[in-house]
């Protein structure tokens, strides 16, 4: 049975009815004892109605069963409701309840209408008090605490959800409330149940749930029983040839002219998955799983166009630069607008009606340096005519027609039916007339070519071959109607130079590194069916960590999307050598957050803290760890220049002074204008006498505040601070209430 994508997360909400509460109520309610709940609080009257849809939960009790698991503010007064279906898998009432004007807060939940589970929950309160980053209930704590709330909402599931450990970073960046975020995911029968999940939010300060939701496919789950061995699924992942050779370009989001990363943008050789089923295989069967619900980020995204505009004001204009110069100078070789329209009508025929709406000169992507005529007409818009529309793109140097799309609900109007064969041959003929010269180099590709509709539209997609190697990002897609004209084409065709396919590692080999980074794991996935119902399958997926997605074919060298070596995710670090340390909880707090791990688990607690460690730990306390560990010294400083920490360019391999710590404290805080404020300030060091102004006033705030205290008797400003001192500090400062 021909299947279709099921989305990983969530299946989407679709709200099917809304109207005030009295449209809702049930006819007759069902004892509440029917649901295992007591009504100990007085649910809102109802006036009988016929319900909207049959359920074996009210609204009336619906409403009982929160008010018994959450306590609702009394000035919530406000009450909304409405039935609300997930694609026909989970009904659900939902309930609002919030104050009047709507401003000081709101509660939220969900209620399976034919089971009475609570399906999601969600309570905001405006936050109106300093709030400190630094969490009052540790990470142990909060998990207990979602553990209960499960335990109490989902009695039947909860035995099946177990809760997600890697999940362990203390989140102390960011803004407004801190919350940490559990999750428990489902396992039957020992095997994964793919994005079905229980999650909870629990506020760091109070320990209070903030939100939950559960996602649950109604769906019978198969019997594992004759499934096939991992070994059996690795063996037909290598012989049907999931990993393929091809050649890869990454992409790269930054301006042509940042030579930094040209040798990076050079075409190189490598193993990636390229199959239909991504990978995937059927454990029953032991086939390739081709139902299209698993989905990897294999291929490299496309930067974005870069625009730029050509000055015709008659106004004297100041002088260019020679980056200016350089950009007006390409442009005055490049084909006119006109020429380029020339281009398009060569291949392209332009029905009666149609005018010109837009035209841009632009650069495709950041490749090469290459300009693009992008051009659009459409069909003058009278009372009852027809839609029509025709974009095209025209390489504005050598006039070739980069792509167009045809438009035109004429087109709709035949009935002709047209064959893939036939299809295809149109098709082939008209890329051997316009792409003579590369036809050769060009392959169909079997696992990229469908029907939109049938008998409409057949799509084709043609591959470029290069030294006899796929390079599946170069390409040729094109649309033939039944009409059995084109409506669709795009060429994408690099001008690189790539080298030669020799002294790579054989496909064996490729193989065994690949499943040895990203092991076959059995899991239960879904898919829709032509009928619309729901399936649940048994099947063998690569389990993908750390942003894989191929491998060198020349060393064997795991990369990621962009060519480059995969940094592992990030994850809470528990040190080894602080035990018993002054600063043992600041340290270990931060290293929960993920923050000053240079180590790994060792910390080094009396080394001296270089600038570089003290200003990527404060980053990662404002902005959070991820992708921290990817910053070059010059990203590095360009951030902290940004949130204005320092205004230089200070050697970021020099060590700290406690004066520069203090400063850089006050600064994150952003309150380092305090320090020109005179006379103000008591300073309780014994040295105080030997300091500056500025010095006195930064000693004094942050002695007041918390955050350094020396060594109490003195605060030697030229001291050199170990990272355990600057570990402390920054924990006391993340510590201060602040408005956010």
């Amino acid at each position: 049975m021909k299947t279709h994508i099921h989305s990983w997360m969530s299946l989407a909400l679709i709200l099917i009815f809304l109207a005030p509460l009295n449209a809702f109520a049930a006819e007759a309610d069902l004892p509440v004892s029917a649901i295992h709940v007591t009504p100990t609080v007085v649910s809102p009257a109802v006036p009988p109605a016929r319900p909207f849809a049959p359920a074996n939960i009210s609204l009336n009790q619906a409403i009982v069963i929160v008010k018994n698991n959450f306590t609702i503010p009394n000035e919530y007064s406000e009450f909304d409701s409405g039935y609300e279906s997930y694609q026909g898998q989970t009904q659900v009432w939902r309930m609002d309840w919030r104050n009047q004007d709507q401003s000081q807060g709101g509660f939220m939940a969900t209620v399976d209408s034919n089971t009475g589970e609570i399906v999601s929950m969600n309570r905001w309160e405006r936050q109106e008090d300093a709030v400190s980053r630094i969490p009052a209930i540790t990470i142990e704590q909060a998990r207990q605490s979602g553990q209960k709330l499960i335990n109490r909402l989902l009695p039947a599931k909860s035995a099946s959800l177990v809760a997600d450990e890697n999940q362990t970073l203390v989140p102390i960046n960011g803004y407004g409330q801190l919350l940490y975020n559990m999750r428990w995911n489902r396992v039957s029968q020992g095997i994964p149940v793919d994005s079905d999940n229980a999650t909870v939010n629990i506020d760091m300060q109070t320990g209070e749930p903030v939100s939950y939701n559960l996602n649950w496919h109604q769906v019978s789950l198969p019997d594992p029983k004759g499934v096939i061995g991992v070994d059996k699924a690795a063996e037909t992942f290598a012989s049907e040839k999931m990993l393929a050779l091809q050649y890869f370009i990454p992409q790269v989001f930054r301006p042509v002219s940042d030579n930094s990363k040209t040798a990076a943008r050079q075409p190189r050789l490598v193993y990636a998955l390229h199959n239909s089923s991504n990978g995937a295989i059927d454990a029953i069967t032991g086939t390739p799983f081709t139902a299209r619900m698993i989905s990897y980020e294999m291929a490299a995204g496309r930067a974005e166009n870069l625009k730029f505009a050509l000055d015709s004001s008659s106004i004297k204009a100041p002088a260019l630069t020679p980056e200016e110069q350089a950009e007006v100078d390409k442009s005055a070789n490049l084909l006119s607008q006109e020429q380029a329209i020339q281009a398009v009508s060569k291949w392209v025929k332009l029905p009666e009606g149609y005018v010109l709406q837009s035209s841009n000169l632009e650069r495709r992507n950041n490749e090469d340096d290459t300009r693009y005529w992008s051009l659009s007409w459409s069909k003058q818009p009278k009372l009852g005519a027809s839609y029509g529309y025709l974009g095209a793109q025209v390489d504005a140097a050598s006039g070739e027609l980069i792509s167009f799309n045809l438009m035109n609900e004429e087109q709709g109007s035949s009935q002709t039916k047209l064959s893939r064969d036939e299809a295809r041959q149109l098709a082939e003929a008209f890329i051997r007339k316009i792409q003579a010269q590369h036809w050769q180099e060009l392959k169909l590709d079997e696992n990229n070519n469908e029907n939109w509709n049938e008998p409409s539209n057949w799509s084709f997609n043609y591959y470029r071959l290069v030294n006899g190697v796929p390079y599946y990002n170069n390409s040729v897609n094109i649309t033939v109607k039944a009409s059995k004209e084109i409506i669709n084409y795009n060429i994408n065709w690099s001008k690189a130079k790539f080298p030669p396919a020799q002294g790579l590692i054989d496909s064996v080999r490729a193989n065994r590194l690949f499943l040895q980074a990203a092991p076959m794991k059995l899991k239960y996935v879904f898919t829709t069916a032509d009928s619309g119902n729901l399936e649940s399958h048994l099947v063998y997926v690569p389990e993908i960590k750390n942003s894989l997605s191929m491998l060198d074919a020349v060393s064997g060298a795991q990369l990621n999307w962009e060519g480059e070596t995969p940094v592992p995710e990030p994850r809470a670090l528990h040190f080894n050598d602080i035990k018993g340390h002054y600063a043992e909880h600041e340290i270990s707090l931060l290293g929960q957050a993920g923050i000053m791990g240079e180590y790994g688990d060792s910390f080094h607690p009396e080394e001296a803290i270089t600038l570089r460690s003290l200003l990527t730990a404060m980053l990662n306390a404002r902005e959070g760890v991820y992708d921290r560990t990817k910053l070059t010294d010059k990203d590095l400083i360009n951030r902290c220049q940004q949130q204005g920490w320092i205004t230089d360019t200070p050697k970021l391999d020099g060590q700290v002074s406690r004066e520069t710590l203090a400063a850089l404290m006050l600064r994150y805080l952003k309150i380092e204008y305090l320090v020109g404020v005179p006379g103000i300030y008591q300073v309780h060091y014994q040295d105080a006498k030997t300091m500056s102004a500025e010095t006195y006033a930064t000693a004094a705030i942050t002695w007041g505040l918390g955050i350094i205290r020396a060594d109490g008797k003195n605060f030697n400003r030229s001291h050199l601070v170990s990272r355990a001192e600057a570990a402390a500090a920054l924990f006391h400062m993340l510590s201060i209430k602040t408005r956010q």
